[in-house]
């Protein structure tokens, strides 16, 4: 198993949604797993930790970001603050990328 991160959102709706198939058999048989049974599985995804914090990821580039802006404006050297602004516009890049998150496609 790799470290491959997934939504606990859609975790969470597709037990729901198996939850809810599960009460429709078209054969009348019986649940295949009690109600309980799924209530558990919400609990335990709903506590486990966060791998992943985008919020926490943002706020970190952003502290980053004003450290190098506030050293791009304080600098004499013009070859210097050149390399910041373009170190900031990666930056910039970088954190529009973090903030859209997105599902990466398989």
């Amino acid at each position: 198993m790799s470290d491959d991160l997934i939504s606990r959102k859609a975790l969470m709706e597709r037990v729901l949604q198996e939850e809810y198939d599960n009460d429709i058999h078209k054969d009348g048989r019986a649940k295949a797993i009690h109600h309980g049974e799924y209530q558990h599985f919400y609990k335990t995804i709903s506590e486990m930790p966060t791998a992943y914090n985008a919020d926490k990821v943002v706020e970190k580039i952003t502290e980053l970001q004003l450290k190098i802006k506030d050293k791009s404006l304080a600098v004499e050297d013009e070859e210097y603050a050149v390399m910041l602004r373009g170190q900031l516009r990666g930056i910039a890049d970088c954190l529009e990328i973090v903030k859209s998150g997105g599902i990466a496609d398989e």
